[in-house]
């Protein structure tokens, strides 16, 4: 969550340097992510150093990092990506915190720093914006395997686990299996071959 590695469990882009091909989604994540944890971390002491002058956002922050290691903790025994959900949307509020707390210090710099600071900022907004403009791509890969799966569910699932004999259960099963054929999902093989290395499949 804090640097985007390691996801689902592998450190992708040790991965991806050991294959020497390092698409540039590895650096978007790096970047984006680091920048916004040193942001928090700063913020974070700066705030710690004068707890009179806490405000609302401050508290959120904190409360944002308690629930985190929390986070961290449940998801130690099954790691995937969605058990830290609950997490990305409190590190949002710390980020929010700690751009607020950087844009009330901008104020008193001087202007090359303000210019420096305003830079810094864009560059990861643009980073951010850029992460969620692949939410698209992503979901239509998800959806296009979604709709594999159910394709050859009947080969696969009765291998892995008992198959439902009663009707009611083969039912359900059935119509769930005959909406996602039927759902009208992009082939992913169609698109850029770009947008898979900015925004992966997942």
């Amino acid at each position: 969550m804090l640097f985007s590695e390691p996801r689902e469990g592998l450190f992708e882009t040790v991965r991806a340097w050991r294959n020497e091909d390092v698409p540039p989604r590895i650096y978007l994540w790096l970047f984006s992510s680091i920048g916004t944890t040193a942001l928090a971390a700063w913020a974070a002491f700066a705030c710690w150093r004068r707890p009179s002058q806490w405000g609302h956002p401050e508290r959120l922050a904190f409360i944002a990092a308690g629930v985190l290691a929390g986070n961290a903790v449940l998801s130690f025994a099954y790691t995937k990506d969605d058990i830290v959900a609950v997490a990305g949307t409190f590190y949002a509020f710390a980020a929010y915190a700690a751009v607020r707390a950087v844009l009330m210090r901008a104020g008193s710099l001087r202007p090359l720093g303000a210019v420096a600071v305003s830079v810094m900022l864009l560059a990861l907004g643009g980073a951010w914006a850029m992460r969620s403009l692949g939410v698209h791509h992503v979901i239509v890969m998800q959806a296009f395997n979604t709709r594999n799966d159910w394709a050859d569910v009947r080969l696969t699932w009765p291998s892995q686990s008992p198959w439902p004999t009663e009707a009611a259960p083969l039912a359900v099963i059935e119509r769930l299996r005959q909406d996602a054929l039927e759902a009208d999902v992009p082939n992913p093989q169609l698109l850029p071959s770009w947008q898979e290395r900015w925004w992966g499949d997942k």
